[in-house]
């Protein structure tokens, strides 16, 4: 059972209290609308910055809601630049969203078919822990985000919020303590998007990747002793 209304279609509707009213979230339905519609790319940051407050509202069967995904493809009437809808799918993975794509699924182009099965990222999404994830640091227009994961996996997005330049987007001190992992332990490191980095890393030491303007990159870390081969 799905819940939205409210903000008169304003497009910077804040309705958490769909979530935070004692007589709303799990009480009330399996899915509620924390903010107004995704209409662009405004929006969609708009939408993401509401949703990360609530993960404490969310759980198995209850899950917060910031619209759907827009996808990239023509014919749509509201959609986003590549990049940006492959962005919002990792984001939207990360938060443990609904993943509903407003998009003419007879006419999605072969970017969108690619991002919307990616198998790994559709695993994040359902990770049977049901944990929301939240954001872990922020620095000017880069952040990183985490969720945890069943068998005390993260995975953790770096996100270029910016316009124009690539930048260097960094897990430092603070966003590690965030995370469950013993300091200086081993951990495995899966990009969920394909690009190269080590395969493995010290938890506690700097982390830092380059990401290109309004792209994101999306990493899985798993304790060594709890990969299966």
């Amino acid at each position: 059972f799905s819940v939205c209304g409210g903000g008169d279609q304003l497009p910077f509707s804040n309705l958490s209290y769909y979530a935070t009213d004692e007589r709303g979230g799990t009480s009330l339905a399996n899915l509620w609308r924390i903010s107004s519609d995704v209409t662009g790319s405004w929006t969609l940051r708009f939408s993401y910055e509401v949703d990360a407050g609530l993960g404490q509202f969310a759980g198995p069967g209850g899950f917060n809601d910031p619209d759907m995904l827009l996808g990239s493809s023509l014919g749509a009437a509201r959609r986003l630049e590549p990049h940006q809808s492959r962005t919002q799918f990792s984001l939207w993975a990360m938060l443990m969203a609904p993943m509903l794509l407003g998009a003419d699924v007879r006419r999605l182009t072969a970017f969108d078919l690619e991002t919307y099965t990616n198998e790994k990222v559709l695993q994040v999404s359902q990770d049977p822990l049901a944990t929301q994830g939240s954001l872990l640091s922020s620095e000017g227009a880069t952040s990183v985000w985490g969720r945890e994961l069943l068998n005390g996996a993260w995975a953790v997005l770096f996100l270029n919020q910016g316009w124009l330049w690539t930048r260097k987007v960094m897990c430092s001190q603070s966003c590690w303590s965030k995370m469950s992992f013993r300091r200086n332990s081993t951990l495995h490191v899966e990009d969920l998007w394909s690009l190269t980095i080590p395969d493995e890393i010290l938890a506690g030491e700097e982390l830092s990747l380059e990401v290109e303007a309004g792209r994101s990159r999306m990493l899985r870390l798993s304790p060594r002793t709890a990969i299966v081969i």
